[in-house]
């Protein structure tokens, strides 16, 4: 009776809310609200991703209410190459990831909830306390498998370090409602389904890795695993040590170890498709450049790299896929952002300089 009488509050709060965009997706949200607090068991996934349907997914003290892509309104979505990153900002700042904060959906959810809070005093260390003596060498021999799958990876690492478990089954905060494990699946398909299409055996890695799959495959389990330990804009500093930890515990090398870094521990590409903190497609390739150094890797196949890395990563959200990705003849994806194509140019015409040069140069322009 209680779940009931909390539901009545909260629909009685968000019926205030008539004066934004966001009131037409009250009936449904409200009808959704309702089961999901019927239903509801401590700990438990309220994310729903079946095509076609309202969906309301509880975030500690906030509510997030979505409506699938097709019932966006076209006058506000209407998409083309020329404006396809405006009308993403748009419908982001709009409502579909309009946040709802609510007294009401604490009471509910009560302190099952809240206790996830607990996991920002974890530490890498804790994180990584392995179930028995042999867990960090069962996960090195596992990985030497090429043929392992994602799913198989993620299950692998949930079962032989509980505090990885606890992380990859939290929030991934976003608004599709995704946990760490369920986004990181997708991620996975969609690097298998790019891998060949970079051709990143081509790349000259001679010095860094033998194996440049078994060390994605290793970095996109754990990716964004710092990510429940704070606030979103700390996702990089608090999955960096771990990983560095990870790798080093599964048998990677300094080298490899680096460069994972270097991929992880930056959103230069996103940044720059997203038209966030000003940057440029000038910007941001002497910002490659620095960081390729860091990495150790010549430019070009550092960018293959980070491309191939960030549009696995990007396109696994449908709607980023659907408004800001383009896929060519080949199947290859891209952003679509002209700004994109524009670094693209820089990087290539950096790296024609140094080749006639036989040295180093900082001009991009």
């Amino acid at each position: 009776m209680q779940v009931n009488k909390q539901a009545i509050i909260f629909i009685a709060l968000t019926s205030i809310i008539g004066a934004s965009p966001l009131h037409a997706m009250l009936p449904r949200a409200s009808r959704a609200f309702s089961n999901v607090a019927h239903n509801a068991k401590p700990n438990q996934s309220f994310s729903n991703r079946i095509s076609g349907q309202s969906r309301i997914i509880p975030h500690i003290n906030h509510v997030y209410m979505l409506t699938p892509i097709k019932k966006w309104p076209e006058h506000k979505y209407s998409y083309s190459h020329s404006n396809n990153y405006s009308s993403y900002e748009n419908f982001r700042k709009w409502g579909c990831a309009k946040k709802v904060s609510l007294v009401a959906a604490v009471g509910l959810f009560g302190s099952s909830i809240l206790d996830n809070q607990d996991q920002d005093d974890d530490n890498a260390q804790q994180v990584l306390t392995p179930r028995s003596q042999n867990s960090h060498d069962v996960v090195r021999d596992a990985l030497q498998n090429n043929n392992l799958t994602g799913p198989q990876i993620i299950e692998l690492l949930s079962q032989e370090y509980p505090g990885l478990k606890r992380l990859f089954d939290s929030s991934a905060q976003v608004w599709e409602g995704y946990t760490i494990k369920e986004h990181t699946l997708i991620f996975f398909t969609q690097f298998e389904d790019q891998l060949n299409r970079f051709n990143i055996h081509s790349l000259n890695l001679k010095a860094i890795t033998s194996d440049i799959k078994r060390l994605l495959r290793a970095t996109i389990a754990l990716h964004d695993i710092g990510k429940p330990l704070g606030p979103k804009k700390d996702q990089h500093k608090n999955t960096v040590p771990i990983l560095q930890q990870t790798l080093a515990l599964w048998g990677f090398n300094q080298r490899e170890i680096t460069l994972v870094r270097c991929l992880v521990n930056n959103d230069i590409i996103g940044e720059l498709v997203q038209n966030r903190y000003n940057k440029t497609p000038e910007t941001a390739c002497e910002a490659l450049i620095n960081v390729s150094q860091k990495a150790g890797m010549d430019l070009k196949s550092y960018v293959t790299l980070q491309t191939l890395f960030y549009v696995s990563d990007a396109s696994s959200y449908p709607t980023v896929r659907e408004f800001c990705m383009r896929r060519d003849e080949a199947g290859k994806y891209y952003p679509s952002s002209p700004k994109f194509k524009k670094l693209n140019n820089l990087v290539n015409h950096f790296v024609e300089v140094n080749n006639n040069n036989g040295g180093y140069s900082h001009e991009i322009n």
